[in-house]
């Protein structure tokens, strides 16, 4: 939680920086309703009236987007923590905020350790909402059903999707690359496009992100059905 405080959760907070005209065609027509910002890494939580702690059972929502796009705001959770449900919905880095990387070298998952974050916050603070860190179930739809374990509700989505996924790191390779020539950094050591690229406004990248035809999607090494997440080994979920 920011500072010592409380904290003022009158508003939604911002979304996280990504393309608003790569939405679905049903929505890319309408105005995007909220502010976008890298300073996007909030939590949405929903809890009903609650008279004791750490008793209710929790949903984690993870929204989808094919990791470009999406937001927990469009979420709302009052309807189901009126059913005596706590409800958080997460904002997670998209595009190549989240997911820009070099393969093995740099694999660039930062989305998901967003995710990974959020269900740590979860665990360890949801019972001061109301929230039983032992009863929470995990639900998404298409990218945010991707990484989902323990007690889940996956829609249309799923670990092994093709589409959600690059698994190979020369391709992964090649998406920065062209970002970075985009945005011009076309030194000829890749430490050093990524170093530029580092530089570059958040204008900058969603406007390459809006001309270059390519997607930055969660890297993994597959070896049958195996996914490996680096960031992810220490988790333990009983």
């Amino acid at each position: 939680m920011p500072g010592e405080g409380p904290f003022l959760a009158f508003s939604h907070p911002p979304s996280c920086a990504q393309n608003v005209e790569a939405r679905p065609t049903l929505f890319v027509n309408d105005p995007y309703p909220f502010r976008v910002n890298e300073d996007c890494l909030y939590l949405n939580i929903f809890t009903p009236a609650v008279s004791s702690r750490g008793v209710l059972p929790v949903i984690v929502f993870l929204h989808g987007g094919n990791f470009q796009t999406g937001s927990s705001n469009e979420w709302p959770g009052h309807v189901l923590a009126s059913r005596g449900i706590v409800v958080v919905s997460v904002n997670y880095r998209l595009g190549a905020f989240g997911f820009l990387g070099f393969g093995d070298t740099k694999t660039g998952n930062y989305g998901l350790q967003d995710q990974r974050t959020a269900l740590q916050f979860v665990q360890d603070h949801i019972a001061s909402f109301g929230g039983n860190p032992r009863q929470v179930t995990l639900v998404g739809h298409d990218a945010g059903a991707v990484n989902l374990f323990h007690a889940a509700a996956a829609m249309s989505g799923a670990e092994v999707s093709y589409h959600s996924t690059i698994g190979k790191p020369a391709l992964a390779f090649n998406n920065t690359i062209k970002l970075g020539r985009y945005l011009g950094c076309t030194q000829a050591v890749a430490d050093h496009v990524w170093d530029c690229i580092m530089t570059r406004s958040t204008n900058d990248i969603i406007q390459a992100l809006h001309t270059i035809p390519v997607r930055f999607l969660s890297y993994r090494k597959i070896r049958g059905l195996r996914m490996q997440y680096e960031f992810a080994q220490d988790i333990r979920f009983t």
